[in-house]
């Protein structure tokens, strides 16, 4: 198990993989593999999006799981777009959610939970886009001063 960030949080997420495994009826190290079988991937899609419910950080989720935080972000931010059109994804979803003593089905509190927390993904990448492009800018604008100088 890799450390996250403290012993609660590593038995909430082993329960919440556990149950994942269990209802999937998928080997949990599977899960957590870049294994691509079709049922792997829905199994792994659950488990991100249940662990983000719970309020883990994506870069905390990604890495618990062995994944990117790229593939956390996606996973987590198509969730209203998976529980609405993936069948296998919104049955395995409601069930791991019953078992976690939560909210069953997806009435309008929860949807407007994960669309929060989609948002907060969308900010979260937006952010470090402007900062990069910030950056950029930087570096464009002292170019210029160098040119300027030289000429």
């Amino acid at each position: 198990m890799i450390k996250i960030l403290d012993r609660k949080m590593e038995d909430d997420f082993q329960f919440v993989l556990d149950t994942v495994a269990k209802e999937s009826k998928e080997d949990p190290n599977d899960i957590r593999s870049f294994k691509r079988d079709e049922n792997l991937v829905t199994a792994r899609k659950v488990l991100h999006c249940l662990l983000r419910r719970r309020g883990y950080k994506l870069k905390d989720i990604a890495s618990i799981t062995k994944n990117t935080h790229a593939v956390v972000s996606v996973n987590t931010n198509a969730f209203i777009d998976l529980y609405t059109y993936d069948k296998n994804f919104n049955k395995l979803y409601d069930v791991c959610l019953s078992k976690y003593n939560l909210m069953v089905t997806c009435d309008e509190n929860s949807i407007l939970l994960d669309e929060s927390i989609r948002i907060q993904n969308e900010l979260e990448q937006f952010n470090a886009r402007l900062k990069s492009l910030k950056q950029k800018l930087i570096n464009n604008q002292n170019k210029l001063e160098c040119q300027k100088k030289s000429m």
